[in-house]
């Protein structure tokens, strides 16, 4: 019986990864496709136990939140050393998602615990918090001008 488990599984997968392959006939890149073309310039340095959720550039400030049971915050990140300028940590109750910053503003999504958090972009005195009922994911937004 468990031969027959075995190889089904390596049947099941093996169709998994014969599927996904890129076909012949399948070109590289749609012809009409908007692709961007960029160049490195630098890297920056970076807290590697940060599980990164969200970041910002806000008034020429790079800000940050990240997501982990007991590890999640939003901080104002110095873009040269990695180190943090400002910095709130969540209660260990919550998983930290996307920010994002609207009239001076700091909103602040969790994952599963369906609260959000507003903070004041200057000062991260937290000033309010507001409930959904989904995942928090991302905070997305378009300034039109």
């Amino acid at each position: 019986m468990q031969i027959k488990i075995v190889i089904s599984s390596f049947v099941a997968a093996l169709f998994v990864v014969i599927s996904c392959e890129k076909k012949s006939a399948e070109k590289e890149t749609a012809v009409n496709s908007n692709s961007l073309k960029y160049s490195l310039l630098s890297t920056l340095p970076h807290n590697d136990k940060a599980f990164t959720e969200g970041l910002v550039f806000y008034d020429e400030r790079l800000l940050e939140s990240t997501g982990q049971n007991n590890q999640s915050w939003i901080a104002e990140v110095d873009q040269g050393t990695g180190q943090h300028e400002k910095k709130v940590i969540l209660g260990g109750e919550y998983f930290g998602e996307g920010i994002t910053v609207l009239n001076k503003k700091i909103y602040h999504l969790t994952y599963q615990e369906k609260t959000g958090f507003i903070y004041d972009v200057g000062t991260y005195k937290k000033i309010g918090e507001f409930n959904y009922n989904t995942e928090g994911w991302e905070l997305p937004m378009t300034i039109k001008t």
